[in-house]
């Protein structure tokens, strides 16, 4: 994104204004620009410390990273897990009439604290070529649940790949389909000062910050001087 850091708006903050942290590139994707949600009226009767809430605004790039790659990869946990779980019950109540059936907590506790293997001889599996399928199937999902579990807010792309033996590219141009299709569902913006750039940001409707009315900024010397936190984009 290229901004004119000379441009001066002399207007009051509205609902709808668009921020951003001085130095955005150094700051984590999620702490880089907002859209302001706090109502008008709200805003001009408020004092100078007043918070104004916004909603968080990601470029299109580290949304597919963040967002769209960890929703892939959660998906493929949940199949692996319907797939397999009703199978291994199968075979636990074929060697154990007796056998109650594993619900998904107990199956992921399971996976997570013991090998494939060892859950294949627990089971009882005698037969070589149906234990070694069995055992490759619960490899898949271990590695399925361990790159599904990262932080919130982290980078799940790399993790897509490695799980799907992708090539990056690949991978992207998936997202990029996909989303090119749900640009009104996920309210997708084009690029703040070019309105020709196809990558654009999206707004998060779930992700909500707030900012002191007294720290934002259209002057990009305060910004600079560390006097203000966000300065206001555009409208």
């Amino acid at each position: 994104m290229e901004l004119d850091l000379d441009f001066n708006v002399d207007c009051p903050i509205r609902q709808g204004d668009l921020l951003g942290f001085w130095d955005w590139a150094s700051q984590p994707p999620l702490g880089r620009f907002g859209v302001i949600i706090t109502a008008d009226c709200d805003i001009a009767n408020g004092r100078p410390d007043q918070e104004l809430v916004y909603l968080r605004i990601v470029s299109q790039s580290d949304y597919i990273d963040i967002f769209w790659s960890r929703s892939k990869l959660e998906r493929a946990r949940d199949r692996a897990f319907r797939d397999l779980l009703p199978h291994i019950n199968r075979l636990r109540r074929t060697n154990d009439p007796n056998a109650q059936d594993l619900d998904r907590a107990e199956f992921e506790s399971w996976i997570r604290s013991s090998d494939a293997t060892a859950i294949a001889e627990a089971i009882g599996v005698d037969d070589k070529l149906e234990k070694k399928k069995l055992i490759r199937s619960l490899e898949l999902t271990h590695k399925a649940v361990e790159l599904a579990t990262a932080p919130p807010g982290s980078s799940c792309l790399d993790r897509l790949i490695q799980l799907n033996n992708r090539t990056r590219n690949e991978a992207l141009a998936q997202a990029i389909n996909d989303l090119r299709s749900r640009r009104d569902e996920i309210f997708f913006l084009t690029a703040f000062t070019r309105t020709d750039d196809d990558c654009g940001y999206y707004v998060l409707l779930d992700q909500i910050g707030a900012v002191r009315r007294d720290q934002i900024s259209n002057s990009m010397s305060e910004i600079k001087r560390g006097e203000k936190r966000r300065i206001d984009l555009a409208r």
